[in-house]
């Protein structure tokens, strides 16, 4: 299957694999992918905890409610995995 690419410009006729060979180009570390996951989801939900009604009446007078405060671990843990995680066995190789 032939698809028509433009790169720099220009158009022609190359054998493409479609998004796999855009993945397949990126040298991402081990773990990246996770990170990302855990950040997105959990940065969502942090957001969202703002317009939902609080379940528990202690927390009406909290800053941030317990789902919120739930959600930052994680949000570290996943900036954690997208950033620093294998680092350590990458500068070994």
């Amino acid at each position: 299957m032939f698809f028509f690419q433009a790169e720099g410009g220009i158009r022609e006729l190359v054998r493409s694999r479609g998004l796999g060979d855009v993945y397949r180009k990126q040298k991402l570390h081990r773990g990246f992918f996770f990170g990302l996951c855990l950040a997105y989801i959990f940065t969502f939900r942090f957001f969202i905890e703002f317009v939902k009604e609080n379940q528990e009446a202690f927390e009406d007078h909290m800053m941030f409610n317990m789902g919120q405060w739930l959600s930052v671990p994680f949000i570290i843990i996943g900036i954690y995995f997208m950033f620093f995680y294998d680092r350590k066995k990458v500068a070994k190789k």
